[in-house]
């Protein structure tokens, strides 16, 4: 479900609880994973990566795409029963797993994270939306989001699917790449790489153009420039997913900082000049965000531009949209969950 938990009917929560009842094990084995990835750390630098038990790329799907949605049905179902533990339990579980794929270098692993990151922000917007949360689960909750550099996760991601293509040829035998074929394909791929990245400058992802052809491609062997040519396209859409993943991150942490500045001040600012990062430019549109208090204490944080850039890609058109929207409620609350 796609809707904010305060909107589900009484079957619908009647169908939630009876689904994570029944997905009791895997659950306990989320909050296991979680606990052992943050005795490690979770750095984005890879070192606290843990090894996959398997590197089937359907189970692999199959497990992000099922804790995803098992994981948000926990944290609405835990708002809707207003059982803190149960949001911040879940929060936790669903933020380990993205950031154990995200640690994985190559394409496939960022295809798989960038769901995930989708399923928690929009249970961050959920959260941020409540008047009654605790702010010391804001807090803890507001810890959940790391920021990744946008062109050091694309060169992450291109380096990781050069090696696991190149792999991949050598073990099939089937046109194997010759050791010039193998040289040229890892150095397309770190042009491309570094040409997508900085797509991410002062235009955003959304605004650049596609990336040109490298003066030296003519002298790529046939192999080598026909896996270039396949993989290009695909490759900048992913590039500009990762950008607008990001810049509804950002958002994410601004909606957060300012529902803790309420809880202080019993009132959100009147303009964002002074908060820390509201002036920095989002790295998919290279917009600021827009901003406005309500009458009755609330507020609205958004990025439009964002929004329409993301319908704007063809392939997440049609899916469920990053949150660039976000309902603030008055700040001070009566009591808290």
């Amino acid at each position: 479900m796609g809707r904010a938990p305060s909107s589900w009917s009484a079957e619908e929560v009647d169908r939630s609880r009876r689904f994570v009842a029944a997905n009791a094990s895997l659950l306990a084995a989320c909050e296991r994973a979680a606990e052992r990835r943050e005795r490690r750390g979770t750095a984005f630098d890879g070192g606290a990566a843990l090894p996959w038990e398997s590197a089937d790329i359907n189970q692999l799907w199959r497990r992000a795409h099922n804790q995803s949605i098992l994981l948000r049905t926990r944290i609405g179902l835990g708002l809707r029963e207003r059982s803190p533990g149960e949001v911040r339990r879940g929060m936790e579980a669903l933020a380990a797993e993205v950031e154990a794929y995200a640690a994985e270098p190559g394409m496939l692993f960022q295809l798989y994270e960038l769901p995930l990151e989708k399923s928690l922000l929009r249970a961050m917007a959920w959260v941020a939306a409540e008047r009654d949360i605790d702010s010391g689960d804001l807090a803890a909750m507001r810890q959940l989001l790391h920021r990744r550099p946008v062109a050091a996760t694309i060169r992450r991601a291109f380096a990781g699917e050069a090696g696991y293509l190149l792999a991949i040829e050598g073990r099939r035998g089937y046109q194997r790449l010759s050791d010039a074929d193998a040289a040229e394909v890892l150095d397309g791929y770190r042009r491309l790489a570094l040409a997508l990245a900085r797509m991410t400058g002062t235009r955003g992802a959304a605004g650049a153009a596609g990336v040109r052809e490298s003066p030296h491609a003519a002298r790529y062997p046939t192999m080598a420039r026909a896996i270039l040519a396949l993989v290009r396209p695909n490759f900048e859409e992913v590039a500009k997913q990762i950008a607008a993943t990001a810049a509804a991150r950002q958002l994410a942490e601004l909606a957060f900082d300012l529902r803790l500045a309420g809880r202080r001040e019993c009132a959100y600012p009147e303009t964002l000049e002074g908060v820390p990062r509201a002036g920095e430019p989002d790295p998919f549109t290279a917009r600021l965000p827009s901003y406005r208090r309500g009458a009755v204490g609330g507020a609205l944080l958004a990025n439009p531009s964002a929004a329409a850039a993301w319908q704007a890609l063809p392939r997440c058109a049609t899916s469920l949209p990053l949150p660039f929207e976000w309902r603030l409620p008055p700040p001070c609350a009566a009591a808290a969950m």
